[in-house]
């Protein structure tokens, strides 16, 4: 998710001198400064990355192909993830 100003994408937001994270409007994720969760049924492109807590440690994963994301297909987890998601990093 990102937010745009004067038509260029933010990507870092301060408040006060720190630096933004989240931001939530309403119940909502309005910003993120990281790369979203993997999400079960959802449409996946080519070089999209996710993250993925992985028994307290967040990965990111870059997807290699473009699929629809099913349980055999999470990051790590999956059956088949090493079909779809490459260049697990850790971030945390």
């Amino acid at each position: 998710m990102s937010i745009h100003f004067g038509g260029k994408k933010v990507k870092e937001m301060y408040w006060a001198g720190r630096k933004v994270k989240e931001a939530w409007y309403e119940g909502k994720k309005v910003y993120s400064s990281g790369y979203p969760l993997w999400v079960l049924g959802k449409d996946y492109s080519k070089g999209d990355m996710v993250t993925v807590d992985i028994y307290g440690d967040i990965y990111r994963f870059t997807a290699l192909v473009d699929h629809y994301s099913t349980s055999d297909s999470k990051p790590f987890f999956g059956n088949m993830s090493g079909i779809y998601w490459g260049n697990n990093l850790k971030i945390n």
